[in-house]
C-alpha cells in the first residue's frame, strides 16, 4: 500500500512529504486507511468489519451486504478497500447444504489484531453483543428472502454465550494502548444498556410458544439437533447422528415442539429463564432431546439455571443423576454439586459411578466431586470396567479411583479385556500393574495380548516388564504369530525374552498362513532358528546322558555318529525326495 502511494508521487518533494508521513506500524497504517473512508460511508463499514472480525463462520457476500442493508453486495468491497477485506469462491455448508459461495474475508490476520484493539473496538463482550441483537433482528423480522437469516438463526445465541463469557472487568490487556483505553463508567453502562435490550428482544422469542418468531427460529435451527448434542447421546445408544450434513429441521419435526422453557435452559439464558418461570413456565414440562428443562441445562453444564430450576422445585431423581453423570460435558462438579445440594437423599450407587467412569468428555472431574462428596463409596469392578472401556478419559479415572480405592478386586476377564483393549490398553494395564502388583496373569491373558493388533507389543511389554516370571506357552506364540500387524514384533520380544520356546509345527503353520504380516519372513525364519536351536539342545543333552551312561564313547563321537538333528527334521516335514525352498524364494 506504502509502495502505492510512493508511486503516485510525481515531484521530489512529494515523495519526501509521503515518507515522513509513512506510518510506523500497523496499527497506524490500519487506523489511517479506516479515517480515509468517506464519513458518509463510515457506519457501514465500521458494522462490516464488525461482523467480519467476530463472527463464528466465513460470510458470504451477499450476508455482508444484508448486515449494512446493502442493495448491491458488490459495493461491500468499494466501500471498506481492499487493504481491509478480500473476497474469493469457496465452499460453505449452509444450512446442511454445501454451496459454491463468494465469500468475504478479511484480507490478513493482522487486520483481524487490529480490529480486536481498542482502537476500533472499545469492548469484545460489546461486539458480540451488537451481532447477537443484530441477529434478533433479523430473526424477528424472519423475511424468507434475508440471506443474514440462516446465520442469524444458528449463532445468535453462540454470541449471547461469548458476551456472557467475558467479565467485563477482567478483560485481558495487552498493550499500553489498551491499558490507556480501559473502559470508563460509561462505556460499561452501555454495554449493561445493551444486554438489557437483548435480553428484551430475546425473549420476545421465547415470551409466547406458538409464537411465529418462535416456530420460524427453530425451522431454521432447532439447537438441540446440533452435532454437540447429539454426540452426548451416543455413550447411551440414542444415536447415531444423522449423517452430515446435518438435515435442516422440517416442519413436521415441530408438530409438538418443547416448551420455550427448554431450550432456555438448553442455551443457558439465565435472565429468560428467569422471566418464563415468573410468568408461570411449567419447570416439569416433558419434551425434547433430553426430556426436560433441568436435564437440558445440566447435561450442557449451565449450573446457574440448574439451580434457578431447582429453586422452583425441578423434579430430579436417581436416574436424572444417572443420565447426567453420563453425559455432561462441561462444569461437570458444579452441576453435580448443585444437584446434591439441593436433592441431598439421592443415593450415590454404583449406577452412578458406572455412568460417571463412562463419561467421555468430563469423567474426570465429575469422579474427582463425587468421589470427594462422598467418601465412603464403594468402588466395584464395574466402574473400572466402565472406566477402562472409555477411550477418552478413562485412564485417568482409573488412576484416581485405585488411589482413593486400593482394594477393588480385579477378575481374570476384566484383565483380558484390557489386555484386549486397542486404544490405550498398554497404559491402563502399566496403571493396574503398578497400583495393584500382585495381580496373577494368566496364560490367557498374554494370549489375548498377544493377538491384540493394535497395541499387543505394548501390552506385551509392560506384562513382562512387571511379571518376568510368566510362562510364556505355545498358544502365546501361535497368537502372535497369528497377529496381522505386529506379530512378528511381538514373537521377537518373546523370543528375547524367553529364548528356550518351544515352537511346535502348529505355530509355524499359523505365521505361514499370515499373509498380512509384513515381516512374514522374518518371523517364520526366527521361528525357524529358534526350532532348530531347540532340537540341538534336546539332542545334545539326550548325547550327554548316553556318554554318561556308557562311558565308552565322548559325545563328540554321538554327535558325529548319529543323524543331524535339523536334517532329520527337513526330511520328516518335506520328505526325502523334495528340497527345502530358499526364503529368499519364497
Amino acid at each position: 500500500m506504502q509502495l502505492q502511494t510512493l508511486s503516485r508521487c510525481c515531484t521530489e518533494r512529494q515523495i519526501m512529504e509521503t515518507l515522513d508521513n509513512i506510518p510506523k506500524n500497523l496499527e497506524e497504517m490500519y487506523g489511517k486507511i479506516l479515517k480515509g473512508i468517506p464519513s458518509e460511508y463510515a457506519g457501514i463499514a465500521r458494522s462490516i468489519l464488525l461482523w467480519l472480525a467476530f463472527s463464528f463462520r466465513p460470510l458470504t457476500l451477499q450476508e455482508v451486504a444484508a448486515v449494512a442493508s446493502l442493495p448491491q453486495p458488490s459495493n461491500v468491497l468499494q466501500i471498506c478497500t481492499s487493504s481491509f477485506v478480500t473476497s474469493f469462491q469457496q465452499y460453505l455448508n449452509i444450512d446442511g447444504r454445501i454451496m459454491k459461495c463468494e465469500i468475504v474475508k478479511l484480507d490478513h490476520f493482522s487486520v483481524k489484531e487490529y480490529l480486536a484493539t481498542p482502537n476500533f473496538c472499545k469492548s469484545k463482550v460489546l461486539a458480540h453483543l451488537t451481532i447477537a441483537a443484530d441477529s434478533v433482528d433479523h430473526l424477528l423480522e424472519a423475511n424468507q428472502s434475508d440471506p443474514l437469516l440462516s446465520y442469524s438463526a444458528r449463532y445468535w445465541h453462540e454470541h449471547v454465550r461469548e458476551a456472557e463469557s467475558k467479565d467485563i472487568n477482567t478483560e485481558t490487556v495487552k498493550s499500553r494502548a489498551q491499558i490507556r483505553m480501559r473502559k470508563t463508567e460509561a462505556e460499561k453502562q452501555a454495554e449493561k444498556q445493551e444486554a438489557e435490550e437483548l435480553r428484551a428482544q430475546i425473549h420476545s422469542i421465547f415470551c409466547e410458544e406458538n409464537s411465529r418468531s418462535y416456530l420460524n427460529w427453530l425451522c431454521l435451527h432447532n439447537p438441540e439437533r446440533s452435532w454437540a448434542n447429539w454426540r452426548r447421546l451416543l455413550p447411551l445408544g440414542r444415536g447415531p447422528p444423522p449423517p452430515p450434513p446435518w438435515p435442516r429441521s422440517q416442519p413436521s419435526d415441530l408438530a409438538k415442539p418443547a416448551k420455550p422453557l427448554y431450550y432456555a435452559s438448553l442455551l443457558g439464558l439465565l435472565d429468560n429463564v428467569e422471566r418464563l418461570l415468573k410468568q408461570g413456565a411449567e419447570v416439569n414440562a416433558r419434551g425434547g432431546l433430553f426430556k426436560n428443562a433441568l436435564r437440558a441445562a445440566a447435561v450442557c453444564g449451565h449450573s446457574k439455571v440448574v439451580e434457578q430450576l431447582l429453586n422452583k422445585q425441578a423434579e430430579v431423581n436417581t436416574l436424572d443423576i444417572i443420565f447426567i453423570a453420563q453425559v455432561n460435558e462441561r462444569s461437570g462438579s458444579e452441576v453435580m454439586e448443585v444437584l446434591l445440594k439441593y436433592k441431598g437423599d439421592i443415593v450415590i450407587s454404583e449406577e452412578v459411578m458406572q455412568a460417571a467412569a463412562a463419561n467421555r468428555y468430563n469423567s474426570l472431574e465429575v469422579m474427582e466431586f463425587l468421589l470427594k462428596y462422598k467418601g465412603d463409596i464403594a468402588i466395584s469392578e464395574k466402574v473400572i470396567q466402565a472406566a477402562a472401556a472409555n477411550r477418552y478419559k478413562g485412564l485417568d479415572v482409573i488412576e484416581v479411583l485405585l488411589k482413593h480405592k486400593g482394594g477393588i478386586a480385579i477378575s481374570e476377564e476384566f484383565m483380558q479385556a484390557v489386555a484386549a483393549n486397542e486404544y490405550y490398553g498398554s497404559k491402563v494395564m502399566e496403571v493396574l500393574l503398578e497400583h495393584k502388583g500382585d495381580i496373577a496373569i494368566s496364560k490367557e491373558v498374554m494370549q489375548v495380548a498377544a493377538a491384540n493388533k493394535s497395541k499387543g507389543l505394548e501390552v506385551i511389554e509392560v506384562l513382562l516388564k512387571h511379571k518376568g516370571d510368566i510362562a510364556i506357552s505355545e498358544e502365546v506364540v501361535q497368537a502372535a504369530a497369528a497377529n496381522e500387524y505386529n506379530g512378528s514384533k511381538v514373537i521377537e520380544v518373546l523370543l528375547k525374552h524367553r529364548g528356550n520356546i518351544a515352537i511346535s509345527d502348529e505355530v509355524m503353520q499359523v505365521a505361514a498362513a499370515n499373509g498380512h504380516d509384513p515381516n512374514r519372513k522374518v518371523t517364520l525364519r526366527r521361528l525357524a532358528e529358534e526350532e532348530e536351536a531347540a532340537e540341538f539342545r534336546r539332542y545334545r543333552r539326550r548325547s550327554d546322558s548316553v556318554s554318561t551312561m556308557s562311558g565308552a564313547e565322548s559325545p563328540a563321537s554321538v554327535v558325529s555318529s548319529e543323524e543331524d538333528p535339523a536334517e532329520r527334521r527337513r526330511r520328516r516335514r518335506l520328505g526325502k525326495s523334495q528340497r527345502l525352498p530358499t526364503w529368499d524364494n519364497e
